[in-house]
């Protein structure tokens, strides 16, 4: 079985009552995120399946994962080792703010298109919330930074507004309680100096399952659509947890990102058109094996589904088009273009068909229009049309975009 790093000291959480007693020893290499001045590389809310806010002092770890290429390769029973990059704890209102103090360190991280996976870990008790997240290593006015993979180009240049842009805050909630969850805490709530060996293992390969990229409206006469999604397209997909990894017990929480390695041509279109490719997807467990603490057992605490490789191929659907807003339209004379490359697309909240009975929940896809993904349409008709986006106009986030 391989594994990326043998051993990682301390590692999951601290229990909220021992926070402060514990923090000379508990990732003594990581500062605290609240001493850290850079750009928080997430932040958000920590919530229970009933709502309640996680408790205040509860720790919060953000974890790297071992680039996406070594990740792509695994076969089943071979395992992984994240690493704790940055800390931090609960506030009073539930929220918590992730840094890390030099975004550079964690090239080591980076796939060969500088993307790097992470992972929110908070424990609260009985309660463990996992979040994924993926952020792609750029340069920002000489400086290295991290952003949403969906935002860069292929210049891998970005601005300021792209590094607040990936600090939106985000919701996270727990899975359902757990007997284990305080068993497999490696500081534990008397003694500071256990060490853990923890990792994640390949359990099953659920196969290459079709993904949404994008999408042409071109529903009036005379224009047409073209969605380009070249090698380098960065697409968001959904990522889903439980506590038993039985079919119907998980819950969507993050996503990861992953990179076309050919282009696709989808064609140019007139009508209403939804453009798939494909995606591998692996099952994998998540587990402690506490050392020198007279355990014998390794601990799974938590199973994880997500994306793992870009497979290819292309798939078209007619679909119809999404209401509009007046509000949302522009102008689109006759005999006229025009290409987005640099706004948000849609979220596709069942993006990914993976229901089946492997895990029971669709996941979402977003690919992001840049100088790699982008979509265009064409006037050729003798009569001039509006051009409208579903949530903003054309020229700012307008996510799907139709004609009429």
């Amino acid at each position: 079985m391989f594994v990326s790093a043998a051993v990682i000291a301390a590692g999951l959480s601290v229990s909220p009552s021992v926070a402060s007693a514990a923090e000379a020893d508990w990732l003594p290499d990581l500062a605290d995120s609240a001493t850290v001045r850079a750009p928080a590389v997430v932040t958000g809310t920590v919530s229970k399946p009933d709502g309640e806010r996680f408790s205040s002092g509860a720790a919060v770890v953000l974890y790297a994962y071992p680039s996406a290429d070594l990740v792509a390769n695994l076969d089943v029973g071979e395992s992984v080792t994240p690493s704790p990059v940055a800390k931090g704890s609960v506030r009073e209102d539930g929220a918590f703010d992730l840094r890390v103090e030099d975004p550079a360190s964690l090239a080591r991280y980076a796939a060969s298109d500088g993307t790097i996976d992470f992972e929110v870990r908070a424990v609260d008790d009985g309660y463990f919330a996992p979040y994924s997240i993926s952020r792609k290593l750029v340069q920002v006015d000489g400086e290295d930074a991290l952003i949403d993979p969906s935002a860069a180009d292929d210049t891998t240049t970005a601005d300021e507004a792209d590094v607040a842009a990936a600090a939106k805050p985000v919701e996270v909630t727990s899975l359902p309680e757990s007997d284990l969850v305080p068993e497999i805490d490696p500081v534990g709530t008397e003694t500071f100096d256990k060490t853990d060996v923890c990792g994640e293992t390949l359990v099953k390969n659920l196969g290459s399952k079709r993904v949404v990229v994008g999408s042409t409206y071109a529903m009036a006469g005379g224009t047409n659509g073209t969605f380009t999604y070249k090698k380098g397209a960065s697409t968001t997909l959904g990522v889903g947890y439980s506590a038993s990894s039985s079919a119907g017990s998980f819950k969507a929480s993050g996503t990861v990102s992953q990179s076309s390695t050919t282009e696709i041509g989808f064609g140019t279109r007139s009508g209403g058109y939804t453009y798939a490719t494909n995606f591998n997807f692996g099952k994998y467990s998540q587990w402690c094996y506490p050392v020198g603490s007279g355990a014998s057992a390794k601990k799974v605490y938590a199973y994880k589904v997500h994306a793992n490789k870009f497979i290819g191929g292309s798939v078209v659907n007619a679909a119809a088009a999404p209401a509009v807003a007046t509000k949302y339209c522009t102008d689109f004379a006759r005999g006229t273009s025009s290409k987005n490359t640099s706004t948000a697309a849609n979220t596709w909240t069942s993006g990914v068909s993976i229901k089946g009975g492997d895990i029971g929940i669709d996941l979402s896809s977003k690919t992001g229009y840049n100088t790699s993904a982008s979509l265009a349409y064409k006037n050729t008709g003798t009569v001039n049309r509006k051009l409208c986006g579903t949530s903003a106009k054309w020229d700012a986030s307008s996510q799907r975009a139709v004609t009429k």
